[in-house]
C-alpha cells in the first residue's frame, strides 16, 4: 500500500515537531512513500522563503531523496 505525504507532516518531521510521525513514516519501506508533486513544490517555496534558503533547500531535498515523487 502506497503512503502520500502531505505538506503538513512533510513540515513537521522537517521541524522535528513529530516524533510519531517520523515513527510511521520509518515504520514504512521509502518504496511506498510517494510526494505528490504539489507537496514537493510546497516544500520548495518554504525553503525559498526562510531565513536561509540555501540550507533549508538541502535539508528539503535530503529529507525527500528516499521517495517517489509523484
Amino acid at each position: 500500500m502506497a503512503w502520500f505525504l502531505d505538506t503538513n507532516i512533510a513540515v513537521a518531521c522537517l521541524r522535528g515537531k513529530s516524533a510519531e510521525a517520523m515513527r510511521r513514516l520509518h515504520a514504512v519501506a521509502a518504496t511506498d512513500v510517494r510526494v505528490p508533486l504539489q507537496v514537493h513544490a510546497e516544500l520548495l517555496v518554504g525553503a525559498a522563503k526562510s531565513a536561509n534558503p540555501q540550507k533549508a533547500k538541502t535539508r528539503v531535498t535530503a529529507f525527500l531523496a528516499p521517495f517517489a515523487i509523484a
